[in-house]
């Protein structure tokens, strides 16, 4: 990346365009439950599991969203019933609703006799709280009750139904209901999104641009969570990208206590014996989830990444499983077939991807589908990348290190001039809390984002904003990756207050020299070491000068792609009161592609 000021005058890449005073207007899109409790700055409890219960009859569907799939083709899905937890659930026959989707470009009311359909696939997953899987119960006190009582608990979630839609039209506004029309109250009412433009220019579309992408990360379901979504919602954007953690259901206990959140750590009702993982999540909170972000993923095509969050691991070594029944990406490679598969009596969508690797050296559940994709977009080439690939040490022989390599081969930077990377866990962050924490993973994929000039790297995890100013390897460089982290959606567990250099005398791993034996926190490897600070120390003392702007806040951005050079972007507080923003205009050198001027 390359040049950009605030007038587009040709230099080093923008250092702070603008972070200046935005008249705030209130507009006519919002949730009856948004700021109920108001927009705490430093956090907000979730909203009550009432306020987002299923509230539709039937089989009427809820939980709609468009993932983005492919060039002109989206997989539409969405629940046809809810879920349960509790003792000895069974799943629902998924096969007795059918799953289809009626579609028209020019007819509203959608005739279901008369409009273009498609079908898909229906299907249910089991989250099993047992401690240990050969008795087959958890000791929890489930009724709240003055003693433990053994029960096999288990959630087993509504039906899930995934429709491939292709062949669509650019940059074309799409009615569609989803649903069985055998049943009544079994379809949904009419909704429409619009697909993105065309990768060329046509005729009747003389340019691919602009292309406004809204970026966030770190949502969860909170009243600030309502408030950021409602305030991205009044912005025009053709997709949205959620940069990893989404529900924060892992932050309660399998009956619904939140046993973690802003406020420290909660006190449920039971006791878990230690090393205990079954508790770590309640999964209703999916559903919640669902319904909250219903009103924009609905009508809004739809791009993610996996965070930590997403994790979610069970005794039995199954990890991501309500993501990837809900939230299943497009294959690596372009290629779609879908069938069920039955891994550990859970079913759930699963991708086939020619080439893909069917060892589970990494991962219980081979959990190398819904890891990571790219994506063509007017103007882009978005990659979307993880850190939590169970055991994988980011090397140069690692499964997804060989993709990205030879994904970065492929980008035709004429047809998709913008290359944006994007992945939860923030390579460079200047917050107390994540610092460094993936060393290993910057010192082997940053020389790549360098070589085949990665233009824009959004990332998450870190519950505030930062944008940097153009780096590599910690040096400021012209020819280097902007990275902007916007983990500030809303979550349950509060914004990150502090800069690592504010609080740098109070925290072990600031020790002085280098010592490799400096008391670490769990999430920060002890491992591939890095001396970034003035001085050769670990830690800086002021704030780094490739940190160009940074606020304790919550938020949302949106880049909007002007032309093959010249991007824009805008990150929006949406703190009750404050009128802060972050803007600033990129400028691509195309120089600075392979070996050029550096």
């Amino acid at each position: 990346m390359r040049t950009a000021s605030c007038a587009l005058i040709a230099a080093s890449l923008l250092f702070s365009c603008a972070n200046a005073i935005l008249s705030s207007t209130s507009g006519s899109i919002s949730y009856t439950y948004a700021q109920a409790n108001g927009n705490d700055p430093l956090g907000s409890p979730d909203l009550p599991l009432q306020s987002l219960a299923r509230s539709v009859p039937g089989l009427v569907p809820d939980q709609v969203k468009v993932i983005h799939w492919g060039n002109n083709s989206y997989l539409i899905s969405w629940l046809s019933s809810d879920g349960q937890v509790g003792p000895n659930i069974i799943p629902p026959p998924a096969n007795l609703v059918q799953s289809m989707v009626f579609y028209s470009s020019n007819d509203k009311y959608l005739n279901t006799s008369t409009v273009m359909n498609a079908s898909g696939i229906s299907l249910t997953y089991t989250y099993d709280y047992t401690k240990d899987v050969t008795k087959g119960y958890l000791e929890v006190d489930y009724a709240h009750g003055p003693g433990p009582t053994l029960l096999p608990i288990n959630y087993v979630s509504g039906v899930i139904h995934h429709v491939l839609v292709e062949g669509l039209m650019p940059s074309t506004t799409y009615y569609y209901k989803v649903g069985d029309p055998r049943y009544y109250n079994g379809v949904s009412g009419i909704l429409s999104f619009k697909t993105l433009g065309a990768l060329v220019p046509t005729p009747s579309m003389p340019s691919v641009y602009p292309f406004r992408l809204g970026i966030i990360a770190d949502v969860g379901q909170t009243y600030n969570t309502s408030t950021v979504l409602a305030r991205l919602m009044e912005v025009e954007i053709d997709a949205v990208a959620l940069i990893g953690d989404f529900t924060y259901a892992d932050n309660y206990d399998a009956d619904g206590c939140m046993y973690y959140s802003y406020l420290g750590v909660g006190h449920c009702p039971f006791t878990y014996p230690e090393g205990d993982i079954g508790e770590q999540t309640y999964q209703p909170r999916w559903d919640t989830f669902g319904r909250l972000s219903e009103p924009l993923l609905s009508k809004t095509p739809f791009f993610f990444t996996n965070g930590n969050h997403e994790i979610e691991e069970l005794p039995t070594g199954a990890r991501f499983t309500s993501v990837n029944a809900r939230y299943p990406g497009p294959p690596a490679d372009g290629i779609y077939s879908s069938i069920i598969h039955d891994f550990t009596n859970q079913l759930y969508l699963q991708t086939i991807v020619q080439g893909q690797p069917t060892d589970d050296e990494f991962d219980p559940m081979g959990a190398y589908k819904n890891m990571f994709y790219s994506a063509d977009v007017p103007g882009a080439k978005l990659i979307f990348l993880t850190t939590f690939i169970g055991g994988d040490d980011f090397s140069s022989s690692s499964v997804q290190y060989k993709w990205f390599l030879s994904e970065l081969k492929k980008v035709n930077r004429t047809l998709t001039p913008w290359l944006i990377v994007n992945f939860h866990f923030p390579m460079y962050t200047s917050y107390a809390g994540s610092y460094l924490g993936v060393e290993c993973f910057r010192q082997s994929y940053e020389p790549l984002f360098y070589q085949y000039g990665v233009d824009l790297v959004f990332n998450g995890h870190v519950h505030s904003y930062e944008r940097t100013n153009p780096v590599y390897n910690y040096s400021l460089n012209s020819c280097g990756t902007v990275h902007m982290t916007v983990g500030d959606g809303g979550n349950n567990e509060g914004i990150t207050e502090y800069y690592n250099d504010e609080v740098v005398s109070e925290l072990p791993y600031c020790a002085p020299g280098k010592s490799t034996t400096r008391v670490f926190p769990e999430w920060q490897p002890q491992a591939c070491f890095s001396y970034p600070a003035p001085g050769g120390a670990y830690c800086y003392t002021s704030q780094p000068d490739w940190s160009a702007y940074r606020s304790p806040s919550w938020g949302f951005g949106v880049l909007t792609i002007l032309n093959e050079t010249t991007a824009h972007w805008l990150w929006n507080n949406t703190d009750i009161g404050s009128t802060a923003f972050d803007e600033a205009y990129f400028t691509r050198n195309p120089a600075c592609l392979n070996g050029g001027d550096r």
